[in-house]
Parts: structure tokens; C-alpha cells; sequence
């Protein structure tokens, strides 16, 4: 049963959600709550209990009911710890229900460790959050059992007890979170609160069926390239179907419909076995090909997938839609040490095409999982498109994403890189856990492979980077860590379930036998010795096959910061140190590697006002990002991707992502989307030369103009010199620059290519004498505009480097392209300003209110002149 029926308003058999019954939630037998909580909170919980929500969890249902404050603000998380202490037990009246010879109960998410009883008789049990659980109830419903009571066990007292009897098993963080299969980081990350939740955070069905149903199908479409237009597709159906006892399966068959907006539907009957299982393939013979948004359309073909009885009565039914495409991985070491560099080759190939891979981590958009919703999703997965990146990873230490993130994800060209949801951490390796991570991994193969989007397998997220380099070894002894569920079991699920699509055992993995750990030369890396210790200028020291993460931290949109730690919104200083702030910082000595960052670049004394820090490290993780970027991308095709950590944020907090969890994108997914853009270049300073490089990532030559400048402060030009430049179809070309900066202090060299802009000085910023910030403004209001939309186009008197405008600190509701553009005595720039999605009517109207009142002033327009500039 896929979890798709349900979303797509499908009827198969009379389903019956059971989000539809009204469900309470109480203290279990064992529960002891929090010893700080009013007596008769405890009173309620223990015996009444609380309303609750299916899909839900026992956090939302505490914070609906006022019985405790959000965990997202403040220092609160930590008072909430107890809920994952206790055992918390849902129950409910079974909903109204067609009358049916067999029922089973279908529940798509439990979370985690969980009993479920059906008028007092345990008819199943679970212990995997990612899994679907399919129990048969025919005889509880038969008997007349109404009642339905999930008992959830406190995952900690799970855990005590399979540390008790398997050892400790280390991992990065000092949480329990790699002995229950259970989303990892719902006991906090680096970026993340510590939420430990019960619940059944995906719905469930009644499921009444009389003659036959399914009980697995298996959708996958392949494709046989004609052009990059077109080919012969190939849709596989294969699965089994169960049926009443007195019945034989060869009784029913299975009907398969394919059909797309231009080409008429294609169909076939299959017979079933006697063991009740069917396999069939329809050909669509001139399927248009999906692409990437980068680089075509995306036609999708719906799929339609029927039982049917001898009398063509439609029994059961499952619903999806298909894209036609190729992927291939690429992984060819060079063993040769000394060649290594040079012939390693890693790589992706779509539709028979090379490709630079320009993509994003993602992690969980709530660890609330529960809440996420599908506009959420769609504007996430938005921000991936519109910066340019063809790519998202789903992280190893979240989930398997609902099914409306894969199709919200096919309709927008976007691929994905699926992680299995082990992360930083040694495993259990006992019969019991290799038979959990077989069926978790079928489970979700099964359900998510016909997305076209779905490009990549991979095994787990930095394990065996821990194992190699970690001091995991010497705590292990020989007992198993995980690796046999990443080289051996879960291969095996994909090349059984899901042929269709590569494998790789992890990230980062070298791919060489014996060799598991992160090398450059081979398979996939990692780039965090950067941030943690180093100036992001070291990036260039790197070349790297395929870099699968990398990142630089910043805080968030000042609205969304001061928002988290409960201040009010006009306040345009905190300190830093304060628990409430420290409390949304989460990385080991994260304030400490965002100032060394400022530091280097800026100096001391720019750190003058938290004002300042907030603008000069958002503009420093800019710029580390545009140097890795730019970067590898300048490698291609010896670097064959890059994916930074992270697009989104789970909660309001300082973290590596480019769009905060209020959804303001940072000055940081501005130049992302420059560093994306199918045709860029970049400026690298190679033995004291100034050298461009140019890539050309499209089908076609890249002419422009290269124009080259050095300016002084004051805006005059010294040099200049505009050249024509071709640059080949997938290509990287690279130019040494004719110019040279002899005043570096007090001249910059400006190039230009078609709508980018690269700027470079020879000194750190803190040696540069920057002028005082001059310039002129206008607002106004967009006329016929369908929402309220504002423009302020402001005209440089002086150099403005990286002048980015924050409206939200005019009002949390506004959203402004924020970009850090850098502006020539002058020249001039529009920002649009609009109020965010979703805002409410008296939101919109304050914000209006509080754009025609604003103070343009730093730190709302910011630029490096307002924290660095000399009077002289």
C-alpha cells in the first residue's frame, strides 16, 4: 500500500483514514512527566489526557493544548527534554468504515518504538520510524472491537536497554540516536534542537477489502535514447497482490495504462501467477526525455495500475507519474598514485550527457516532521531551482521525505541524491537490525522509485569517514559498525527492487577497495577542515573528483534571530553571549569560527556593534561560498559537482543555510545562484597574476565581452580594457587579466561579464581604504501591481562594495532581493521589495506603514563602507 493513494484522493477497496477519528493523548503506565509541571497538568495527562492530531506528534498536541511553550524560542527546548522521557499512549474510536470480509490496518509512519491494540487485543507492534507496517485486523473488526490505542515507549528507555545489552556504539554526538531506527536528529545536530518525539507521524488507513488487493507494487520507467528529445520508454510493473482464501489469484488480472500530454494512452493486461505475483513491461515508443530544469523540460507520463476481477469489476489501484531518463554514475579511480590527480574521474551522467552537478544539502524542513506541509516544500524546493542548482541531497540523518517532496521535485527538474538515513555514527550489526534495514530499505525503494527525480542512491552520510579517522576503531574492537548494511545489504535491496538507478555506499567514499575513507582523487568528499580551522580562501588548496558537502556558516535574517531568542523586532542590539542566542547556536565554538572568519578579512575592531557582526559574517559566508564554487567549478570537468551544506533551515537558528527558517534567502543563495548560473567565471589570483575562468556549461558557444578595470575609490578608471571572448560548449576557459592593481589600498580591479560582476583587491578589506558609503535613493510603489510591490533604486556617490538591503529589519513580513552587489561611483541598483507570502492582512498593512516611515540608513542598506570606512 503506497502512502501516494492518499494523497492522490484515490479510493482502493474502502480506506478509511484515521486522521479522520478523534484522538486523544496521555501519560502512559510509566510516564512520569516533568517534576516542574503544575500538579494538575500531570492530573490531565495521566488520565484524560490531551486532543491530538493524526498525523501528529506528542509535542504538537502539548503546544496545542497551551501546556507548553514553543521549543523553538529561547532557551525552552531544554525544559522540554522530559517529553522524550516518557510513554505516551493515543487512542481513539475507530471512524465510520465500509463494511468489509477482511480489514487491515496500514499505518505509514510510527514513531517509533510503538504497541497497537484494537479493543484491548496487541495486534501489532513497531520499531522503525521510516517503515510502513501493514497488520491484519480482520478478526478484531469482525469481533466488533471499536477502539484503537497506540502505545508509544520513550525511545530513551529503548535505547538504555539495547545499549545495556549490545555496548556503546559512538557516534558524533553524545545521544542515543544510532541505536533506534529513528530520525537521527531529532536528538539534535550541529544546526538542530534536540525534539525527541512520539507519535504516528504519518497517517493510517482502515483498509476493508473483500476479493483481492495489492500488497506491493513496483513502478519504474527506463528510457532508450533517440536524440535529447526523444526515445523509446519503458515502463516496468511488477508486484504481488493478496486475495480471499477461497479465491485463486489466477482469478484476477492487472491492468496498465500509460499516458501522456502529447501521445495517446498505451495499455496492457498482464496475467497474475498462481503465487500471486505479476510482472509487465508497456512501451511508449516516442517518450519525450525529462531533463533537469537545466538543461530541457520535464514531460511526465501518468501511470495507471488496476486489479481487476474476472468480471472487470476495479478492485484496487495504484496511481503514478514517470519521467524517462538515464542516469549513470561514473566512478573510475586511477590507482596510480602518481597519476591519480589527473585520471581520477567521478561523475554523474544524465541522458548520456556530462554534467557539472550544482546542488544543495537538504535537511528535515521541521524536526517536527509531521508539520511539514507541501507548500513548505514547494517554496524549499523553489530556492534550489531558482539558484540555479539541478541537485538536492536528502541527508542521511533525516528521513525519506514524503512523496509530494519527489513530486514536487519531478515537476520542477530538479534531482535528487537519496541518502539512507544512517549518519555519522557506528551501527549495530546483529540478525535483528540487518533484517530492520532490509525491510526499511525495500519499504522506501519501493515507494519512491518511479520518480524521474530520484537520481541517486547512497548508503550512509560520513560513517565511514568516522570509522577510518574518528577513533571509532579502537572503541568497536570487531564487532560490526554498519558497513555490511552499506556494501552488502542495502546493494542488494536496490539492485532487486530498483535496477534502475546507481548505488554509491556513502559520502564521503572513495570507491577503491580498501580504501573507504575521503581521498580527492576518488569518489565523493567532504570539506569541513575549512571552516573549522582554516580562512575559506583554503577551498583553492582543494581539487576534489565530487565535492558533496561543503559550507560556511552566518545567522539568519535579523527578524528571524531576534524572533528566536524573544526580543522584540526593533531591537538593533543583543549580546551574543547570552543563553538565548547561544542556545541557537549549535556547532561546537560556532560564534568563535564565525568571528576568526570576520577577523581575517576585516579585522578586530569592524566586530563594533552586533549590527556589524551580523553584516560582516553573512557577507563572509558569501564569499566562501563563491570561493568554493567558483572554484571547482573552474576544475570541471576533473571536478565533476559541488554541493553545499545547507538550502534550509529546520528551525530559526545561525547555521551553514542559504534560506533561514522564516524563508528570507541570505546574501549567501544570492551568489550561489551567480556561482549556478549555467555561464559564470571567476577570478583567482595565480602567482600574482590575475587569471579569469570561465565555464560554459550549455549547448552552445558563450560570446561576451570581458570587460577589465582598476578603479580607485574615488571612482576614476586607471585602466581598462574590453576584450571579445568565445568560450566553447562545455568548457571551462581560462584568461590571464591584463590589468594589475599597483595601489591596492586604494584601487580595485572590476570585471564584467554580461550580468556578473567579480571584484578583487590585493589587501585585506582592513588595509583598504574604504570611503565613507554616499549615495542617493528613491522609493516607490509598483503601480497595477497584483500584490503590494515597492522598488528602491539607489545611485552610488561613492564605492559601495557588497551593499546588500535588509528589509526585514523595516518589518519582519518584507522580502527584498538582498543580494551584496558591489556599486562604481555612478552606477546604480533596483531592489524590489515585497511582503512575503502567507502574510496576514494586518501584517501586510503594518509592513506597508513601516516602508513609508523606514530608515535607509545602515544597518538596513549595509555595505563594507559602513563598518570599514576612514575619514580620510
Amino acid at each position: 500500500m503506497s502512502a501516494r493513494a492518499l494523497t492522490a484522493d484515490l479510493v482502493s477497496n474502502g480506506e478509511t483514514p484515521l486522521s479522520t477519528a478523534q484522538w486523544t493523548v496521555k501519560l502512559g503506565d510509566g510516564g512520569l512527566a516533568d517534576p516542574e509541571l503544575p500538579e494538575q497538568t500531570v492530573e490531565l495527562l495521566k488520565t484524560r489526557g490531551i486532543p491530538a492530531t493524526v498525523p501528529g506528534n506528542v509535542y504538537d498536541s502539548l503546544l496545542s493544548a497551551g501546556l507548553i511553550p514553543d521549543p523553538f524560542i529561547g532557551t525552552n527546548e531544554h525544559d522540554l527534554h522530559w517529553i522524550g522521557r516518557q510513554e505516551w499512549v493515543y487512542s481513539a474510536k475507530l471512524p465510520d468504515h465500509p463494511e468489509s470480509d477482511h480489514y487491515n490496518l496500514v499505518f505509514y509512519g510510527l514513531d517509533t518504538i510503538a504497541e497497537v491494540r484494537l479493543g484491548g487485543v496487541v495486534v501489532g507492534s513497531t520499531k522503525n520510524m521510516h517503515r510502513t507496517y501493514d497488520f491484519d485486523v480482520t478478526d478484531a473488526i469482525l469481533a466488533g472491537a471499536e477502539d484503537i490505542e497506540i502505545s508509544f515507549t520513550s525511545p530513551y528507555s529503548f535505547t538504555d536497554r539495547v545499549s545495556e545489552e549490545l555496548g556503546v556504539y559512538p557516534g558524533s554526538y553524545d545521544e542515543p540516536y544510532n541505536l533506534i531506527r529513528k530520525m537521527a536528529c531529532n536528538y539534535g545536530w550541529d544546526w538542530g534542537p534536540t525534539v525527541v518525539t512520539s507519535g504516528p507521524w504519518r497517517d493510517g488507513v482502515l483498509l476493508g477489502w473483500d476479493k483481492a488487493r495489492f500488497v506491493s507494487t513496483r513502478i519504474s520507467a527506463g528510457a532508450e535514447l533517440r536524440s535529447s528529445l526523444t526515445g523509446i520508454g519503458t515502463v516496468t510493473v511488477q508486484g504481488r497482490i493478496e486475495v480471499d482464501p477461497r479465491l485463486s489469484p489466477t482469478n484476477f488480472k492487472v491492468r496498465v495504462s500509460v499516458s501522456g500530454e502529447e501521445s495517446s494512452p498505451v495499455d496492457t493486461n498482464m496475467e497474475i501467477s498462481a503465487d500471486g505475483t505479476f510482472t509487465a513491461a508497456v512501451s511508449v515508443s516516442d517518450a519525450r526525455i525529462w531533463w533537469p530544469h537545466t538543461l530541457g523540460d520535464q514531460p511526465l507520463y501518468d501511470v495507471n495500475v488496476e486489479l481487476v476481477s474476472s468480471e472487470d469489476q476495479v478492485l484496487d489501484s495504484r496511481f503514478e507519474r514517470v519521467g524517462f531518463r538515464t542516469v549513470e554514475l561514473v566512478n573510475d579511480p586511477c590507482l596510480e598514485p602518481e597519476k591519480a590527480a589527473q585520471e581520477g574521474r567521478f561523475g554523474l551522467i544524465i541522458n548520456g550527457r556530462d554534467t557539472f552537478a550544482r546542488g544543495w544539502n537538504w535537511i528535515p524542513n521541521d524536526p517536527l516532521v509531521d508539520r511539514v506541509t507541501e507548500e513548505s516544500y514547494r517554496a524549499r524546493l523553489i530556492d534550489v531551482r531558482d539558484s540555479g542548482a539541478d541537485w538536492v541531497r536528502v541527508w542521511g540523518g533525516g528521513i525519506f521525505e514524503d512523496d509530494v517532496f519527489y513530486d514536487i521535485c519531478d515537476e520542477l527538474g530538479i534531482l535528487v541524491w537519496q541518502d539512507f538515513p544512517f549518519a555519522c555514527a557506528s551501527y549495530p550489526e546483529t540478525p535483528e537490525w540487518e533484517e530492520e534495514v532490509r525491510a526499511e530499505s525495500a519499504d522506501n525503494v519501493e515507494r519512491l522509485m518511479s520518480h524521474p527525480s530520484l537520481g541517486v542512491w547512497n548508503g550512509n552520510n560520513e560513517n565511514f569517514m568516522g570509522y577510518e579517522s574518528w577513533g571509532w576503531k579502537d572503541q568497536l574492537g570487531d564487532r560490526g559498525w554498519g558497513a555490511k548494511y552499506y556494501l552488502e545489504t542495502i546493494p542488494e535491496v536496490v539492485s532487486t527492487v530498483d535496477p534502475t538507478r546507481p548505488y554509491w555506499p556513502g559520502s564521503p567514499y572513495s570507491g577503491v577497495p580498501g580504501q573507504m575513507d575521503a581521498n580527492p582523487n576518488y569518489g565523493t568528499c567532504h570539506s569541513w577542515e575549512v571552516w573549522n580551522r582554516q580562512d575559506y580562501v583554503h577551498y583553492l588548496d582543494s581539487d576534489p573528483t565530487f565535492m558533496a558537502e561543503f559550507g560556511w556558516q552566518s545567522p539568519p535574517a535579523w527578524s528571524t534571530l531576534v524572533r528566536a531568542v524573544d526580543v522584540p523586532a526593533g531591537v538593533t542590539e543583543l549580546d551574543l553571549t547570552s543563553p538565548e542566542v547561544m542556545n541557537h547556536q549549535k556547532a561546537m565554538e560556532g560564534m568563535d569560527k564565525l568571528e576568526r572568519g570576520v577577523v581575517e578579512h576585516f579585522g578586530s575592531e569592524a566586530l563594533s556593534s552586533t549590527a556589524a557582526w551580523h553584516y560582516l559574517t553573512q557577507i563572509v559566508q558569501a564569499r566562501a561560498i563563491a570561493t568554493g564554487v567558483g572554484h571547482w567549478r573552474s576544475l570541471w570537468p576533473r571536478c565533476q559537482g559541488a554541493f553545499i551544506w545547507q538550502i534550509n533551515d529546520c528551525w530559526p537558528v545561525i547555521s551553514w543555510a542559504g534560506v533561514d527558517a522564516d524563508g528570507h534567502r541570505k546574501p549567501m543563495w544570492y551568489t550561489a545562484r551567480a556561482m549556478f548560473a549555467d555561464r559564470m567565471f571567476t577570478l583567482k589570483e595565480i602567482e600574482g597574476r590575475l587569471v579569469a575562468f570561465l565555464v560554459n556549461q550549455t549547448d552552445e558557444p558563450w560570446e561576451t565581452n570581458l570587460s577589465e578595470r582598476v578603479v580607485n575609490v574615488a571612482g576614476n578608471t586607471i585602466q581598462q580594457e574590453d576584450r571579445a571572448v568565445s568560450i566553447p560548449a562545455s568548457s571551462v576557459k581560462t584568461i590571464e587579466l591584463s590589468v594589475t592593481v599597483s595601489s591596492p589600498r586604494q584601487e580595485v580591479a572590476v570585471v564584467d561579464a554580461e550580468d556578473q560582476r567579480e571584484v578583487w583587491i590585493g589587501v585585506p578589506d582592513y588595509d583598504f581604504s574604504y570611503p565613507l558609503p554616499t549615495y542617493v535613493g528613491r522609493f516607490e510603489a509598483v503601480p497595477n501591481a497584483d500584490q503590494p510591490e515597492f522598488t528602491l533604486d539607489i545611485h552610488a556617490e561613492s564605492l559601495l562594495r557588497e551593499l546588500i538591503l535588509q528589509a526585514d529589519r523595516i518589518h519582519p513580513a518584507l522580502v527584498a532581493s538582498s543580494e551584496a552587489v558591489t556599486l562604481l561611483p555612478g552606477e546604480n541598483h533596483k531592489w524590489v521589495i515585497t511582503v512575503r507570502p502567507g502574510a496576514t492582512e494586518e501584517e501586510t498593512t503594518d509592513a506597508i506603514m513601516a516602508l513609508e516611515e523606514a530608515d535607509w540608513s545602515f544597518p538596513v542598506l549595509s555595505s563594507i563602507g559602513d563598518v570599514l570606512a576612514t575619514e580620510d
